[in-house]
């Protein structure tokens, strides 16, 4: 008996020292379960691979839509309820039903308005309003592009938040086409960050999981480079889309079929939540972010380019490549995250730093920054991050 404490003593003194697990990150299944593929079986995979909410889609009735919270509470996760018709003709009788199930996350209100549809929008918002005021009002926002109506991308998310009275903030960018990255991705998500700050607010930003038009088949290293950066523009939530397959012959491949069968796509997006969720303590309620790009930037418009070192770096070097620097506080931490912003190229990053940073591996191990050699490969969307 005492060699077995003895034993069990020395592997707990042994044990690394991590952070503190601050629990699940939210990710958002935006286009979840179909209304035909609703159950227990497809909600308890839809949890397995890390999400925490669901956009179903299609559910025709106040029934369906309990039915598909029933089965999100059973697996441990949330829904976001609306994005159908019967939500905009039936709105009040919905929350009214629906707003004390404790799987309710908010409501879908809205995908993509232009600046001029943003006062329309107003009044469902209020209507929702008025019966409950715990839940936020989603409504997803165009990129910077000729659909949002106005010059400046600035103005078009600012204005939404000020008509909206917005809660929550969220846009989409696909930025990974056939063999390139969107020029204009990192401003989008700076703007965003910004305005978000303002308000105080949080705010969402997505990945693309399902290949169509002129979009490839995402990698991990795909995932990586879109999620990663968001985190590091300060995201309190992470999206996709979309994780069924829709209907429409654009989409082929998506993490589940229109069978309900899962695809390789779908153990992708696993392993890159499953990342997420043990690195929450590092993002998770993270605050005053800043990010400046290094090495050759390419087409990428409008980024803060690093030309004085982050804090507790003396040298930041990715041999050319494209990259960048986020630093941020969280629980009384510095946080500082590199990340290798290349498409298809591995980075050597080559650092040099004060003798007391930390670096934080993604198991939440805490270990000496100057107990690894110098230069780190950082395969393409990958991150190393350091703490002061």
């Amino acid at each position: 008996m005492m060699m077995c404490l003895l034993a069990a003593s020395c592997a707990r003194h042994n044990e690394p020292e991590r952070l503190p697990d601050k629990g699940p990150f939210t990710i958002f299944a935006c286009y979840g379960i179909t209304d035909y593929l609703c159950s227990q079986e497809q909600y308890d995979a839809l949890a397995e691979a890390g999400f925490t909410i669901d956009l179903p889609v299609g559910l025709k009735s106040i029934d369906e839509m309990k039915a598909a919270l029933d089965y999100a509470r059973n697996s441990g996760i949330q829904v976001m309820i609306g994005n159908d018709d019967i939500f905009d003709k039936q709105t009040e009788e919905i929350v009214s039903a629906l707003h004390r199930h404790p799987a309710l996350y908010g409501y879908f209100i809205l995908d993509e308005p232009p600046y001029v549809s943003l006062p329309n929008i107003r009044p469902t918002i209020d209507a929702v309003r008025k019966i409950d005021t715990l839940h936020p009002c989603y409504v997803n926002l165009f990129p910077d592009c000729d659909w949002t109506g106005v010059k400046e991308y600035a103005d078009y998310v600012e204005h939404s938040v000020e008509v909206l009275d917005s809660k929550l903030l969220s846009f989409d960018k696909y930025p990974i086409m056939d063999g390139y990255l969107w020029p204009s991705w990192y401003h989008d998500l700076q703007v965003v960050s910004d305005v978000a700050k303002k308000h105080d607010i949080p705010f969402w930003a997505f990945a693309l999981l399902s290949p169509h038009w002129d979009y490839p088949t995402p990698t991990l290293n795909h995932l990586r480079l879109q999620q990663y950066a968001n985190l590091c523009y300060g995201a309190a939530g992470i999206e996709y889309y979309t994780y069924c397959t829709p209907r429409s012959t654009d989409y082929h491949l998506c993490p589940i079929d229109r069978q309900g069968r899962k695809s390789f796509l779908y153990d992708l997006v696993k392993e890159m939540n499953s990342e997420i969720h043990g690195l929450s303590c590092v993002f998770k309620g993270s605050t005053n972010h800043r990010v400046r790009h290094f090495g050759y930037t390419g087409m990428v418009e409008r980024v803060e380019p690093l030309t004085t070192m982050p804090e507790g770096f003396l040298k930041v070097d990715g041999g050319g490549r494209h990259g960048l620097v986020s630093e941020f506080d969280n629980d009384g931490h510095r946080f500082i995250v590199f990340q290798n912003c290349e498409l298809d190229d591995d980075m050597m990053l080559d650092v040099a730093f004060e003798p007391t940073m930390k670096r934080i591996l993604k198991d939440r191990t805490i270990t000496p920054a100057d107990s690894y050699t110098y230069p780190l490969r950082l395969n393409p969307g990958d991150i190393a991050v350091f703490m002061k």
